[in-house]
């Protein structure tokens, strides 16, 4: 009885501090109440072994990011983040991070990686049309939002089908080929892909690597004086195999980054295998090197094995912690998993009965099949888009207009990155693009790009007959 009391005391609290308008947060058209909102999960496809967007943990300031689509914004998607252990104050705990605005014929995608130290994201975009490409494909995308100017608003660093893993000490990006091989390049440099360092190798052929995990660099240390001058560090492979056309992910490989073999010569598949799931798969994975914790999602759910068990000659049994069919991304975080699925963000203690220890951060409750948001629960604050606090108030008035224009369109308020050229990424009224340029759209977008009057017409022409 004292538990249901508490509970409905906390839900009190929640609900006389949630919105249903804008101007319950303050400081509207600059602070805005979103009602209507839905978690942008993946990207085509929705079984467990694509591409998907990813959930991600802030570690240093205990926060979960994560993309989301409000109802009412017509072009942008948002990089939002809320507190580890929930939302409490829908005015105030759920922050958006960054406004993922088009740019030129960019379809923005979503979060796929948070780099903690430089606290950049990376995110996927798809591209299509003829003024960037002449087709559609998924692309990975580097986007600095503190270094946000005319000089780096988005850029591509990488190609379809990879994933990432950084090491920011040291300036080094590892990447993933899907169903190819894992490479070693500078941090965040587009340029260095042409002369990347292949360490390890995989082929149609053999199979490869279809996503990749970073261990945590650990000190040899030398017998004779028992200093260290050594260092080693693994890297975490989930093997992809083709097979009569259909793909298999069942065993996760350890490489060595201490030891790599001449020119990266070594399979994927002859590395030594750290677990392998030979009858439902593998999709995304977390491992806990600390206390040897693997996490592993596919169809069922996700899945824990206890790994530390191989020391006393046992056999590791996997452990079905959370069932679910829809399991889109997940992340482990002292004792907790974070995870995303459909309509929510949840947290499960790993340290007692799994049953018993769940919690729903926050909730959109989206209708995925109609592809339509449908009203939350509760109605929460966040800043226009682009708009930021600036570390100083709560008014969400924040725009650097040194690096960006406000745009004001159908009474919505937003802060846009300007381009090399000082023009919009996106923009909506001519007058917000520069001397001689005319902001065009076509016939199936609800933004507009700033061209030069004299070929606007022309370039209008072919986009349209394009699409």
């Amino acid at each position: 009885m004292f538990k249901i009391l508490i509970l409905l005391n906390l839900f009190f609290i929640i609900l006389i501090n949630s919105c249903k308008i804008d101007s319950d947060c303050g400081n509207s058209p600059f602070t805005q109440c979103k009602i209507k909102s839905s978690i942008v999960d993946g990207i085509g496809n929705v079984d467990y072994f694509h591409y998907k967007n990813n959930l991600e943990i802030d570690k240093e300031n205990q926060r979960v990011l994560f993309t989301i689509k409000y109802d009412d914004e017509e072009i942008e998607q948002r990089i939002v983040s809320i507190p580890i252990t929930g939302v409490r104050d829908p005015k105030k705990d759920v922050i958006s991070l960054a406004t993922l605005y088009p740019m030129g014929n960019n379809k923005i995608k979503g979060l796929i990686n948070y780099i903690p130290k430089s606290k950049s994201m990376v995110i996927a975009t798809v591209k299509t049309g003829v003024t960037l490409h002449s087709n559609g494909l998924e692309k990975d995308t580097f986007y600095l939002p503190k270094l946000l100017t005319i000089n780096n608003t988005y850029s591509s660093f990488g190609f379809s089908g990879e994933k990432f893993v950084f090491n920011e000490e040291e300036t080094i990006q590892y990447s993933c080929v899907y169903g190819g091989g894992v490479y070693k390049s500078d941090f965040g440099d587009p340029k260095s892909f042409e002369s990347k360092e292949r360490l390890f190798f995989g082929n149609d052929l053999n199979g490869g690597c279809a996503a990749i995990k970073l261990g945590e660099k650990q000190s040899i240390k030398n017998n004779k004086n028992n200093k260290s001058n050594k260092s080693n560090q693994l890297i975490y492979i989930l093997y992809v195999k083709y097979k009569l056309q259909e793909t298999y992910h069942k065993s996760i490989h350890i490489g060595n980054l201490s030891n790599i073999q001449a020119g990266g010569e070594t399979l994927v598949k002859n590395l030594p295998i750290l677990y392998s799931d030979e009858v439902n798969g593998i999709g995304h994975f977390e491992y806990s090197e600390i206390d040897e914790q693997l996490f592993y999602s596919n169809g069922k759910g996700i899945f824990n094995v206890d790994l530390s068990v191989k020391k006393r000659n046992r056999i590791p049994v996997p452990k079905l912690i959370y069932k679910s069919n829809s399991v889109f991304s997940f992340k482990y975080f002292k004792n907790f998993i974070y995870l995303s699925t459909n309509d929510k963000i949840i947290r499960i203690s790993t340290l007692n009965n799994y049953k018993s220890n769940y919690k729903t951060l926050i909730t959109f409750n989206s209708d995925k099949k109609q592809s339509k948001a449908i009203s939350t629960i509760i109605g929460h604050c966040v800043c226009a888009p682009g708009f930021t606090n600036n570390g100083t108030t709560d008014k969400c008035n924040y725009c650097d207009k040194s690096t960006h224009i406000i745009s004001d369109n159908k009474n919505t308020k937003r802060c846009i990155p300007l381009k090399l050229d000082s023009n919009p990424i996106v923009c909506f009224h001519s007058q917000e693009c520069s001397f001689g340029k005319t902001c065009v759209f076509n016939k199936f977008s609800k933004y507009g790009q700033c061209l030069n009057k004299q070929t606007s017409k022309q370039i209008h022409k072919q986009i349209n007959e394009i699409k």
